[in-house]
């Protein structure tokens, strides 16, 4: 794992953050760093697709503290817990969270849904949560 290969999967992955285009000094020695402690590429395929996922991290969601703020590689690798977080899921879309923790099927039960039926199912919660952003029934909704 090299540098450019962590600059050309932010690139590939997180299409809609700004591109990283130079490997200066200060990003080659951060992400150095942050190689170090997550060798696997893996890892870092995951952690980008987690961070493109984001409404947040893509600037789709302001509040009166973060207005048109917008996730780059520079802050993913500022620090040794930014893709942490992403990783831990501290920035994942809340209502798709909030439904995972809901929607929890037994051990023991195996379900009956089609992968079909569960696709449609996913686009359909991500239907809702564009409906209700927004709106004031989720005013106060973390």
């Amino acid at each position: 794992m090299d540098c450019q290969t962590v600059i050309d999967l932010y690139n590939t992955i997180c299409v809609g953050m700004s591109r990283a285009t130079e490997l200066t000094k200060s990003r080659k020695s951060k992400i150095q760093c942050r190689i170090k402690e997550h060798p696997d590429k893996l890892w870092w395929e995951l952690m980008f697709r987690k961070a493109n996922a984001s409404d947040f991290l893509n600037g789709k969601v302001t509040n009166q503290i973060h207005t048109k703020w917008k996730c780059n590689l520079d802050w993913i690798v500022s620090n040794d817990t930014n893709a942490v977080k992403i990783m831990e899921g501290h920035y994942d879309n809340m209502i798709e969270v909030k439904l995972q923790k809901q929607i929890q099927i037994p051990k023991d039960v195996t379900p009956v849904l089609t992968k079909e039926d569960l696709e449609a199912t996913k686009e359909g919660v991500k239907e809702i949560g564009r409906l209700l952003k927004g709106s004031p029934i989720m005013r106060g909704v973390k």
